[in-house]
């Protein structure tokens, strides 16, 4: 009897091979979307990535995490590895398009290195430029343009507030309130 050489000298079935992991197509990535200074959570990662992977935020795969996001870079673990969250602490990270790793629930998912599988693309979403002072008189229109960043879109709306997050404005100077109108 020679040794197996050859797929006909396989007869005999011994189990199944599940190849895991992100769904990735040659000319098309999956792109998610989380806006800077709020917390991050995605839905719907297509691929076969078992419950209690995760993910991490780098600019390549392998490579060490983005600056700025929750948890060092590191998702939480999935719960059905189709759902991903970096926990209640907000996105700092400049805004950008990142990488978005993979680990499988397989390994211990501790270090960047861990994290070689690409999965899909992050856009932190952002206006880029620094704070720019507008001018606008008094009790008439204001008319505000030439806010650029990643991810900016029709419908997009600015608030004048005396501190960002905090509601306090004046309603003689608003009387319809400080919220822009949908661009």
């Amino acid at each position: 009897l020679k040794g197996c050489q050859s797929p006909h000298d396989f007869l005999t079935p011994i189990g199944f091979l599940e190849v895991t992991g992100p769904g990735v197509l040659p000319f098309a990535a999956q792109m998610f979307t989380c806006i800077r200074s709020r917390q991050c959570e995605l839905t719907g990662l297509v691929g076969t990535q078992p419950a209690f992977s995760k993910l991490l935020v780098a600019s390549a795969c392998g490579g060490r995490a983005v600056p700025g996001m929750p948890r060092k870079g590191q998702s939480l673990p999935s719960v059905d590895g189709r759902h991903y969250t970096w926990g209640p602490e907000r996105v700092l990270s400049n805004p950008g398009r990142y990488a978005l790793c993979w680990c499988a629930a397989i390994t211990s998912c501790d270090g960047y290195q861990d994290f070689e599988s690409y999965a899909a693309v992050l856009q932190v979403k952002a206006p880029t430029a620094s704070p720019i002072t507008f001018f606008c008189p008094l009790k008439q229109i204001c008319n505000i343009s030439g806010i650029s960043g990643e991810g900016l879109n029709d419908g997009d709306r600015v608030m004048v507030l005396t501190k960002c997050g905090d509601a306090v404005f004046d309603l003689e100077t608003f009387p319809s309130g400080a919220g822009s109108l949908a661009t």
